[in-house]
């Protein structure tokens, strides 16, 4: 009877025929582009490794061949392998891909004899042609910051092609003087350049874009651009909290005045609140609200104040003084123009009259003169000069 194997010797058949690599590479256009691969095969073919060929076939187990140690590539592919094939090391480097290559690759070893094994983990290649893979940006800590804090910002840009490394550029708008610093470093083989920046958090970085550029070169002086970029989010309570007036002071009695109170903070205020007073040390709340309007009255002069509250803290506003304009001066003023009309219409009456006056001693004079002469028809009465006074 055939009996079950036990997991551990399966795994040690499996361990037998293992290839490490990854199983996702993006390329870049215009450059190389380098496959990490280690490999295992039994023992029994130790001796028989030494003379066989390493390849790379396409699309399955059994597909045709792209590229082998020991002819020329296929049609459309240039590379080498370049690891050390008798020390397990099958790391390879393509020059060149078909335009729009989409199959995966997978790697075989073939000998003299009965060696002959296809891996079955299959290697993809997104080949980039128009633009590059965009750096991945990192903020830590993440989420919003205290002012203060130390906040550090990395961006990664993936090397495929160790011959031609990426320029990593890691800037923050508005401060260009913060340095990045640069590293390469690898993981399970493929390579990575990384900049880093750290600085001191402030409330005038809120809203700022740090922005991570990897600038690729390609093999015939052509480089091409990834960018990738975040919004700084700053927590901080209200600052550069100030009172603005609707009208300039002093106001006339019964006029509307609207004081308004503003703030920045992130999040946003959330509470405003009025003091007033005659004096700094006697002022008492008012009213609650980011604006107050007011009816000008004589009670309403004094010292007005606004505070903003946040989650985040409060802070009080610089004291701005209202002036109310006396009662008294404003009826003084609003009689003037009375006074005037009143005085016009005197001397229009004035005119009148003086104007009738004369009319009415003319008609009295003519009427006597007209009566004298009829009865007296031989004298010259119109020359008598009492009856012209």
């Amino acid at each position: 009877m055939f009996g079950i194997l036990a997991p551990s010797v399966i795994g040690f058949i499996l361990q037998e025929w293992f290839i490490q690599m990854p199983e996702n590479i993006t390329a870049i256009s215009g450059s190389c582009i380098v496959i990490p691969c280690t490999f295992s095969f039994p023992a029994k073919y130790k001796t028989e490794v030494n003379t066989s060929v390493a390849l790379w076939t396409r699309g399955k187990v059994g597909g045709p061949a792209v590229l082998q140690s020991d002819t020329s590539p296929a049609s459309g592919f240039e590379g080498e392998i370049v690891g050390d094939f008798k020390n397990k090391n099958c790391t390879t480097v393509f020059t060149e891909l078909p335009l729009g290559f989409s199959e995966p690759l997978l790697f075989r070893v073939e000998g003299p004899s009965d060696l002959k094994y296809t891996y079955a983990k299959e290697l993809f290649i997104s080949f980039q042609r128009e633009r590059p893979p965009r750096p991945v940006l990192s903020l830590s800590p993440s989420g919003g910051l205290r002012p203060g804090k130390t906040l550090t910002v990395t961006c990664r840009a993936s090397a495929p092609c160790p011959s031609l490394l990426p320029e990593v550029r890691l800037e923050l708008e508005m401060d260009q003087s913060q340095q990045s610093s640069v590293q390469v470093h690898s993981e399970q083989g493929v390579m990575f350049v990384m900049a880093n920046l750290s600085f001191t958090v402030m409330a005038r970085h809120y809203g700022q874009n740090v922005t991570c550029e990897a600038i690729y070169p390609g093999k015939y002086g052509a480089k091409s651009h990834g960018v990738e970029s975040q919004t700084l989010n700053i927590l901080y309570g209200p600052h550069n909290t100030r009172v603005t007036m609707s009208r300039p002071s002093p106001v006339p009695v019964g006029a509307l005045v609207t004081l308004r109170c503003l703030s920045e903070a992130n999040p946003p205020v959330n509470t405003y609140n009025w003091y007033a007073g005659i004096t700094s040390g006697q002022r008492t709340l008012r009213a609650s609200g980011q604006e107050l309007a007011l009816m000008a009255t004589g009670a309403d002069r004094g010292l007005y104040s606004c505070e903003a509250i946040s989650p985040w803290g409060e802070q009080k506003s610089a004291v701005v003084a209202l002036e109310v304009e006396d009662g008294s001066e404003g009826q003084q003023c609003s009689m003037v123009p009375y006074v005037f009309c009143g005085v016009l219409a005197c001397l229009y009456v004035l005119t009148i009259v003086v104007d009738v006056y004369k009319y009415k001693r003319l008609t009295v004079s003519i009427f006597s003169c007209f009566v004298f002469v009829l009865f007296y028809p031989h004298t010259d009465a119109c020359n008598f000069p009492f009856l012209w006074w």
